[in-house]
């Protein structure tokens, strides 16, 4: 015996409406955990992961009649418009990502151009913002640029740091969580902020030394 939003589902794929604020609300998302249970574990027999995520797309949404169904539940900024893991999470909760793999995912996508730009309001989220921002920081230094501390505290010690982040598409987090480098790496290398303090005073005694030779 199926549950009543199955036997509700089922007239709907016939062509009847969804009842008013049957679903699609977040106080509804157990009855769409039924109907997306019923769908691919029974009708579809899709139930492993990858052949569920295989065919969940935008025409599969449209042809099981679905965007009520899914609308009530949460969508991290991190997933494009055409992706529906966030769905599959809730019949598979094993796969699903956390906010450090989600992180990383978005960043990835910029770097390589999939996405134009960071979600809006990704560093501004107070909740989030200053996180996102490390781990895209931490990415960038480590696993991108493969730097060492000694070298982190130098090329972030002057100007050139903030073309480097342009260069890398984190420039965005200077104007929205830091104020500047030396906050950024105080906060994100707190252990390489001495070091960044040193390159900037013998910056300054250098560019001094030079004036006065100068004039």
């Amino acid at each position: 015996m199926h549950p009543e939003s199955v036997v509700i589902y089922e007239r709907v794929l016939k062509g009847e409406y969804w009842p008013r604020q049957y679903v699609g609300t977040p106080t509804t998302i157990n009855r769409s955990i039924e109907i997306l249970r019923f769908l691919f574990f029974e009708k579809l027999k899709l139930c492993d992961y990858q052949s569920a995520r295989a065919a969940l797309n935008r025409d599969f949404v449209v042809k099981y009649r679905l965007f009520q169904v899914i609308k009530g539940i949460p969508k991290p900024p991190e997933l494009l418009p055409d992706e529906y893991d966030h769905v599959l999470w809730l019949l598979f909760p094993e796969h699903r990502k956390g906010r450090y793999a989600l992180v990383l995912k978005v960043y990835s996508e910029v770097l390589s151009g999939k996405r134009n730009r960071f979600p809006r309001l990704y560093f501004s989220d107070p909740a989030e913002g200053k996180y996102r921002a490390d781990v895209c920081f931490r990415h960038l230094c480590r696993r991108v640029l493969h730097m060492s501390g000694d070298r982190i505290a130098w090329e972030f010690s002057h100007s050139e740091g903030i073309h480097l982040l342009a260069k890398y598409k984190l420039r965005i987090i200077l104007n929205t969580v830091y104020f500047s480098l030396s906050e950024l790496i105080y906060s994100v290398y707190p252990q390489l902020y001495p070091k960044l303090m040193q390159y900037q005073k013998e910056r300054d005694h250098r560019i001094a030394k030079e004036r006065r030779e100068r004039y």
